[in-house]
């Protein structure tokens, strides 16, 4: 009662949010006409289009790139990037296949058990994944990415696309095992048009997740803040996985429709204005002065974000 009206506003929205992802569009009957209309969209559009999915390959030079080398540094930047689509490459696009899934206890000093909870953890025959034998200098590199993996995986940023989830599907995910006739129908057709593009989505995804989190720990962060601070710079940088991170508009009803592909854009629009902000925000010195590491922050800031947008603006126009 005493919150301010913006608190009131952003307490309502977490609400609605909640309870979307919780029971989904309320009007059930009009979203499964609204789940075919993109379906038939993207069919027509974009299904089978193998060049749109190479074109979603630009997003990691154009986007990402930019913005963690203006934070990171670029050569810095380059090694880990390079190394993160090595290592997504030879896992098939699906990194959490370095690891198993395995129950770790926690113990008191009397021995009882007071935490029982399921871990990712680094498997002991990598082979069966690459394919090759791998130096113990990768492996050791390897191992560093467990918590990374739990805290991506347990939010779905790994194998979900934003797309699969606007169109109502998990890739391949309705298919059947009977005669073509029954496997043809428009999910099953949907779901394989949308192999391409899925899998771009999916591959920048863990390269600008495991790049960001290889840079964040050079920068001393813990492994726990670190899988935070690149699963917030995934989202930043590439958008969001599932249909409740997209705009209000954009989950149900005909808004669902018309902002299917403009989700993205928004994002990268979001992105860039909050660069724009934190640029002009940091501009110029307190009227009443600052003390010196107060001003450091201020300049470190300021040459990070302008870095950032003089990048992306350079990268888009190279591209184009």
């Amino acid at each position: 009662e005493t919150s301010s009206p913006i608190a009131q506003r952003i307490a309502q929205e977490l609400q609605n949010r909640a309870e979307f992802a919780r029971f989904g569009a309320k009007n059930k009957y009009r979203e499964q006409w609204v789940k075919r209309a993109n379906q038939g969209a993207f069919l027509y559009t974009i299904g089978f289009n193998v060049s749109s999915a190479l074109v979603n390959l630009s997003q990691i030079p154009l986007f990402v790139y930019p913005y963690l080398g203006a934070e990171y540094g670029y050569t810095k930047t380059a090694k880990a990037v390079t190394d993160a689509y090595t290592r997504v490459v030879n896992s098939k696009n699906k990194i959490d296949d370095y690891f198993d899934i395995k129950t770790v206890l926690t113990k008191d000093a009397s021995g009882k058990v007071v935490k029982r909870e399921k871990k990712y953890i680094l498997k002991t025959d990598l082979k069966s994944v690459t394919g090759a034998e791998l130096a113990a200098s990768e492996i050791k590199e390897l191992k560093k990415y467990e918590t990374l993996i739990d805290v991506a995986q347990s939010r779905g940023q790994l194998t979900r696309s934003f797309i699969i989830d606007a169109l109502g599907l998990d890739e391949v995910g309705h298919r059947t095992t009977g005669s073509w006739r029954d496997n043809m129908t428009l999910n099953n057709l949907v779901s394989l048009s949308a192999v391409p593009f899925n899998q771009a989505e999916r591959l920048n995804r863990q390269v600008t997740l495991m790049a960001s989190y290889d840079l964040a720990l050079q920068e001393g962060l813990s492994e726990t803040d670190a899988a935070f601070k690149a699963l917030r710079q995934s989202q930043e940088l590439n958008g969001g996985a599932v249909l409740e991170a997209a705009p209000r508009w954009a989950q149900a009803g005909l808004g669902r429709i018309a902002l299917m592909y403009k989700s993205y854009g928004l994002r990268m629009y979001t992105t860039m204005l909050k660069s724009s902000k934190e640029l002009t925000d940091n501009m110029f010195a307190p009227v009443d002065g600052e003390s010196a590491s107060d001003k450091v922050e201020r300049e470190t800031a300021r040459n990070i974000a302008f870095k950032q947008l003089v990048g992306v603006i350079g990268s888009s126009a190279f591209f184009s």
